[in-house]
């Protein structure tokens, strides 16, 4: 009878439960787009499912775009010095990395005419997608940030990624416009990251305001809808 080593049941320990942990993290990711897709099926929003999954899956590859800039700019572009300059760099590498994804996608929607509510509400999604890629690398960060960000990340990068995609949408036609909707995008998502180090009512303020910020966007989505009398 084949008789395991004691070692091979620690491993297999530690693998079931980081397997565990990840699909955790990914379902907390992830019950935020369900949320919106809902929402959007309630409030009757246009929102067919294939236009759905292509925004969502181009936040996903923005999340790995990311990945590689950060790479880049650590080995050729190092920032030393205090915390401040490392969080704006991760918050506008992030945000630079959704913008990269959105250009070519709205090269393609804008046969469909859309409005502003249609170009915020893709780049919400796209921001979700971006979560869901981000939420497997939390889990080597400690147990506190990691649990806050899973149930956190997702509203964050939906409310910035809604604000990249009203930017992308005005490029063309007012630079100045678009470039002020990508930098608000930029502060509220360095915000969050230096709140969301801290503990105490730091952390409860970014929840807040990660919330806040999604739903703010929301309204403005339905607003748009309304104002076209849809």
């Amino acid at each position: 009878m084949l008789r395991l080593a004691p070692g091979f049941f620690i491993i297999y320990d530690y693998v079931m439960i980081e397997s565990t942990f990840l699909i955790v993290l990914m379902g907390a990711a992830a019950l935020p787009v369900l949320a919106i897709y809902l929402w959007f099926r309630i409030t009757r929003f246009p929102v067919p499912l294939p236009w759905f999954f292509c925004c969502l899956l181009g936040g996903m590859v923005s999340g790995f775009i990311a990945l590689i800039l950060g790479l880049f700019v650590e080995r050729f572009l190092p920032v030393s010095g205090k915390a401040f300059f490392v969080i704006f760099r991760t918050a506008l590498i992030e945000e630079l990395s959704r913008i990269v994804v959105l250009f070519p996608l709205f090269a393609v929607f804008r046969r469909f005419k859309w409005n502003d509510g249609e170009y915020c509400a893709a780049g919400l999604i796209a921001g979700l997608g971006f979560a869901l890629a981000e939420a497997a690398s939390y889990g080597a960060a400690g147990i506190n940030i990691t649990l806050l960000r899973a149930f956190t990340t997702a509203p964050l990068h939906g409310a910035c990624g809604a604000r990249v995609g009203l930017s992308a949408a005005a490029f063309r036609e007012n630079p100045p416009t678009a470039a002020l909707r990508f930098f608000s995008a930029v502060v509220i998502h360095m915000l969050y990251n230096l709140m969301i180090l801290r503990s105490g009512v730091f952390s409860v303020l970014a929840v807040l305001a990660a919330f806040s910020f999604l739903i703010s966007s929301l309204i403005f989505v339905r607003k748009s809808r309304e104002y076209l009398g849809e």
